[in-house]
């Protein structure tokens, strides 16, 4: 089994990036869920985080105790977005003051009656300054491409992404 190898970051104190190099070539990634009553479950991940899943609070048996699967795929959606983007604009060495997403998808049934997410809509909203929007222009142009997650699902759901910068 190959193992996922470290991605080294060299940033500086003020938060911009000095040189950053990425090695990463894919690999295997292991984890467990584990019934914890119900339609909850806990997620074990082989990094030593837990994230606890469960129905929405309206399902009726849902306790509310965490975060639905189809929310969880359109948040890995979002996040592998903005980190991409992040990335992106650091190795370019644009100062990021912050970035932030609003999602958004859509759950209907199919043909067969079964519910299926519909698409997911993603809002990427990078702060940075004016002197850095051609630089930004181009992440724009390329950020998607990286985004493991959102080109994975792609085939199967629309993921439409927009990004409105907030330039200072």
């Amino acid at each position: 089994m190959k193992s996922l190898p470290v991605i080294r970051y060299n940033m500086r104190a003020d938060g911009s990036s000095g040189r950053i190099r990425h090695r990463y070539e894919g690999g295997v990634f292991t984890f467990s869920i584990k019934w914890a009553g119900k339609l909850k479950f806990k997620v074990e991940f082989d990094t030593g985080h837990e994230l606890h899943m469960d129905e929405p609070p309206h399902h009726p048996l849902s306790e509310g105790a965490g975060v639905n699967a189809t929310r969880l795929l359109a948040a890995s959606i979002a996040g592998c977005l903005i980190a991409s983007l992040a990335y992106c604009l650091m190795i370019h060495r644009v100062e990021i003051e912050d970035i932030s997403a609003e999602v958004s998808g859509t759950v209907a049934r199919n043909e067969e009656g079964f519910l299926r997410v519909k698409e997911v809509n993603v809002t990427l909203r990078p702060r940075i300054k004016e002197k850095y929007r051609h630089k930004l222009e181009r992440c724009i142009g390329i950020f998607e491409k990286y985004c493991t997650v959102t080109e994975s699902v792609r085939a199967g759901i629309p993921v439409r992404v927009q990004v409105d910068p907030l330039l200072d």
